[in-house]
């Protein structure tokens, strides 16, 4: 979810939220203990990550690959502090940075 800065409006971020997600919405009608599992697992999705960070110059660290249904979700680290988000489809390995965020505030 993302807040509206001067306004305040709640939304759906658009992105692997809304087209990489296998449990419900636009990838299928499936509930998780349903889902086949990710042929991509946690450590391939750090990796690729990583390689997608390298290859964009990004001095970023990572933090661990959360998982959602059909993808991945890492912080990007900068000093240890959260600096943005990227994410891995747990299916094809397709790298999805998240550009549009402002500022990291809080969880």
């Amino acid at each position: 979810m993302l807040i509206a800065k001067y306004t305040g409006a709640v939304f759906l971020e658009v992105g692997p939220n809304m087209i990489w997600k296998a449990g419900y919405g636009m990838m299928g009608r499936w509930r998780f203990d349903q889902w086949p599992g990710m042929p991509v697992m946690p450590d391939q999705a750090q990796k690729l990550a990583r390689q997608y960070l390298d290859t964009q110059g990004l001095l970023l660290d990572l933090a661990d690959p959360e998982p959602f249904y059909g993808y991945y979700t890492l912080h990007t680290l900068r000093q240890g502090e959260i600096e943005g988000m990227i994410s891995v489809n747990g299916y094809s390995g397709e790298v999805w940075c998240h550009t549009w965020h402002g500022p990291f505030i809080r969880m």
